[in-house]
């Protein structure tokens, strides 16, 4: 999906893929900074205020994304990189990401994501574009 994606400054560029040993990898740019999971480690829970900043300035990554026809499907504080060089939180691991073809919205397929943060339709095969902001 992420080869298909058009380029967003809060998305790591995609430099390179290839498979090899029946495995795919995908050769990304390095983003420099701390995930949210790391802040929350740190310093706790986030405000209200902090929560809101972060949508803010998440949402029309997503929105991106959405437009693009993918669905992310895992989206946790890991997957989202506070970049050191402007503070500007960028959406990574498009590993499980799916290209939406419009039939194929209700066939149930492979269960991926996080338990923890994994959205009831989507842990029974059946991810939407609303499985991302659970």
């Amino acid at each position: 999906g992420l080869e298909l994606l058009g380029k967003h400054s809060q998305i790591p560029e995609l430099l390179a893929y290839f498979t090899a040993d029946n495995r795919q990898y995908l050769v990304q740019e390095f983003i420099e900074g701390d995930t949210l999971e790391q802040e929350l480690d740190n310093q706790g829970i986030f405000t209200e205020n902090q929560i809101i900043s972060l949508l803010e300035d998440l949402l029309p990554v997503l929105d991106f994304v959405h437009q693009n026809q993918v669905i992310h499907r895992d989206i946790k504080p890991e997957n989202i990189i506070r970049r050191a060089s402007d503070n500007k939180l960028v959406l990574v691991d498009f590993g499980a990401s799916k290209q939406v073809q419009r039939t194929s919205m209700s066939v149930t397929g492979t269960v991926i994501g996080s338990a923890a943060y994994c959205a009831p339709e989507q842990a029974m095969g059946k991810p939407q574009y609303g499985s991302d902001l659970y």
